[in-house]
């Protein structure tokens, strides 16, 4: 549903209420679905919210950044709330200038869009930004299409779609020692 989501098939409402819904329904439970899966949403995305958790790297590359006086923003899919206490919990947040969502526009990675808006966020313009995505279509793809650099921070083995990654990475320290 995340890849519907991505594209635009399915709203953001749609992917909230049934992810739960549809695997209930698959596994064969056979209470009240609707009210289950409505509970389990809700507890998994004020889960996902508090987890103290960031991505081996990240807190000493944001930290680099900074100190260097360049801006680090976030560019997410997620869901507002969800998104904020995540950089919260892990103690990204004090690096992070802008924030800069999906919900906040309407429009989803890897669309255009969502890409310009974040520059008129942030004040900049596309030759002034590099993309660091674990993503390949959602993150890099659309960046690139985009006009931004690109860092493909290939966390999961997956190979990146020829042509849009300036930069592959396995390591955010593979950045930090560039």
């Amino acid at each position: 549903m995340w890849e519907q989501y991505h594209h635009g098939e399915i709203e953001k409402g749609f992917l909230v209420s049934e992810r739960f819904r549809y695997t209930l329904d698959k596994a064969g439970y056979k209470g009240d679905i609707a009210t289950l899966a409505t509970r389990m949403n809700e507890e998994y995305l004020s889960f996902l919210a508090t987890l103290p958790l960031a991505v081996p790297g990240a807190l000493e590359l944001c930290q680099r950044l900074t100190s260097r006086g360049l801006q680090v923003n976030a560019l997410s899919n997620g869901f507002k709330g969800v998104q904020q206490g995540k950089l919260d919990s892990s103690g990204l947040s004090r690096y992070i200038t802008h924030v800069v969502l999906s919900d906040d526009c309407g429009i989803t990675k890897p669309h255009r869009g969502i890409f310009d808006y974040a520059l008129e966020v942030c004040g900049a313009c596309a030759s002034e930004v590099v993309m660091i995505g674990d993503n390949p279509e959602t993150d890099i793809q659309g960046a690139h299409e985009a006009g931004w650099k690109t860092i493909y921070f290939n966390l999961r083995g997956e190979p990146a779609i020829a042509g849009t990654a300036d930069y592959e990475v396995e390591s955010l320290g593979e950045i930090l020692n560039s």
